[in-house]
């Protein structure tokens, strides 16, 4: 008879068995770094773009004028709710992307391409 114990119960050396297929759970892993994926959710990006030629208009995106606008009135916004030590760069970005409007959006892809 086999014994099952429950995950509380496993000492540290010992591992829960990690649920295959359809019933798996948790996060996905994601294979494609940050920036990538905040690029093609802005749709400055395709899908199937490279990972290389998307970081190269990452760094345009990132100088650019309109962007660092946002960025500084989303800090100034989210000043009370957060430390600027704990969130990454790149998620200021993502929501300076995010609160731009399909206009400004456009006009930076045209600016980056």
């Amino acid at each position: 008879m086999i014994e099952t114990r429950s995950p509380q119960s496993l000492m540290p050396h010992q591992h829960r068995q990690a649920s295959i297929g359809v019933m798996t759970n948790g996060r996905r892993l994601q294979t494609e770094p940050l920036y990538v994926r905040i690029l093609i959710s802005s749709n400055l990006i395709s899908k199937h773009m490279t990972i290389a030629r998307a970081y190269k208009i990452w760094q345009r995106v990132v100088v650019d004028a309109v962007v660092q606008k946002h960025e500084e009135r989303v800090m100034k916004e989210q000043q009370h709710k957060q430390t600027f030590s704990s969130t990454p760069r790149n998620q200021w970005t993502a929501w300076a992307l995010a609160a731009m409007s399909v206009e400004e959006l456009e006009a930076l892809k045209s600016r980056i391409s």
